[in-house]
């Protein structure tokens, strides 16, 4: 099963905060699951190639200031959580997403958990879905021979253990490809 979780939190006061709050959301997450399951998270951390999740960047309106973000009272923030594991999103939906409090603090900035969702009525970037029903729906349509996909975030792809910032058209696609082969009951072959 594939899940996108998308959790809205909302700022009590104006705050400063590090423009890498990715790593710390990244970090909060991964503190959450060890504090929930700690050998989930000793699996999620290990160093392997295909990570089965993602944590997104925060987003919503700041300003940079003095090498920081401002946030701003009463505007309503957000990041993602996917997994592309089946085990893992069950467990997220089920025990991750409930653990949180109403109050998360991240880099000194008090944040009220204003709302958690899986459903893409109610986040365009939330959803959940089975490898089954994307293969099935896709697989005797017409594809366009171009196409076109957006970073909404920083993006790297991992080469032989290091970082790799270009979004190289075989980087990609092999990634996703390696993803899905390795999480997917349905396999796609080899490149």
């Amino acid at each position: 099963m594939l899940l996108s979780c998308v959790v809205n939190l909302k700022v009590h006061q104006e705050s400063l905060v590090p423009p890498s709050m990715g790593q710390l959301l990244h970090a909060f997450f991964l503190d959450r699951v060890r504090r929930l399951a700690e050998e989930r998270a000793e699996d999620l951390h290990r160093a392997e190639e295909i990570k089965p999740f993602t944590v997104s960047p925060l987003w919503g309106r700041v300003t940079y200031q003095d090498n920081r973000w401002r946030l701003y009272p009463g505007e309503t923030y957000s990041f993602r959580v996917t997994s592309i594991d089946k085990e893992l999103s069950l467990w997220l939906v089920e025990e991750w997403a409930p653990s949180l409090k109403e109050e998360v603090v991240l880099a000194g900035a008090s944040f009220q958990v204003a709302g958690i969702t899986v459903k893409p009525e109610e986040h365009a970037w939330a959803g959940m879905t089975a490898f089954e029903e994307i293969y099935n729906r896709y697989i005797d349509c017409q594809v366009d021979k171009k196409v076109g996909i957006y970073f909404h975030s920083p993006t790297t792809f991992r080469v032989r253990g290091n970082n790799y910032p270009l979004p190289d058209p075989r980087k990609v696609f092999l990634n996703l490809l390696n993803k899905w082969n390795m999480y997917s009951p349905v396999h796609l072959g080899d490149c």
